[in-house]
């Protein structure tokens, strides 16, 4: 009976290491990311309510990608009902976002789906740049403007005294 749950425990272990994982996490809010891998993948960050512009690239060595794009989950379409945008297309190996704004209302997922030619493991590599900054609202910066003028209207004020 020993002998069978080992053996078990090693035809599963072994299938774990051959599997591959899920959508990997790159982080929470705005940053800098980056990701590489050899077949088809998803990358996310969790980001909170607000508005985000993001840009990023993606370049391959030793196959072609298929598709690049941003969507609220990970899937392998890019055509389905939660995709935001496709990036563009700069060669068969290289894609690019250029400042995508994008605004959320409550907190939100959002993936980088990769496509590949093979879809499966290759002699080949990916690697990408992801950038996400936080859009100030409008009310933040007349706030920020407002803020500025009285400071002005001080200065003035002391000047003349």
């Amino acid at each position: 009976m020993h002998l069978i749950k080992t053996t078990t425990a090693l035809a599963l272990a072994a299938a774990a290491s051959f599997a591959h994982a899920g959508p990997t996490q790159l982080g929470t809010g705005p940053g800098e990311y980056s990701f590489t891998d050899n077949h088809d993948s998803a990358w996310y960050v969790t980001l909170g309510p607000g508005t985000y512009s993001f840009s990023s690239t993606v370049s391959s060595v030793g196959f072609d990608l298929t598709e690049v794009w941003l969507s609220t989950s990970k899937d392998h379409n890019p055509a389905n009902g939660n995709d935001i945008t496709d990036f563009n297309q700069n060669s068969a190996t290289q894609w690019s976002l250029l400042t995508y704004p994008v605004t959320f209302t409550q907190s939100t997922n959002l993936y980088i789906d990769v496509n590949t030619h093979l879809g499966k493991l290759t002699d080949g590599n990916f690697a990408g740049s992801f950038w996400v900054s936080a859009v100030p609202e409008p009310a933040s910066t007349t706030l920020l403007l407002a803020g500025i003028g009285l400071f002005g209207l001080m200065g003035l004020r002391r000047s003349r005294r």
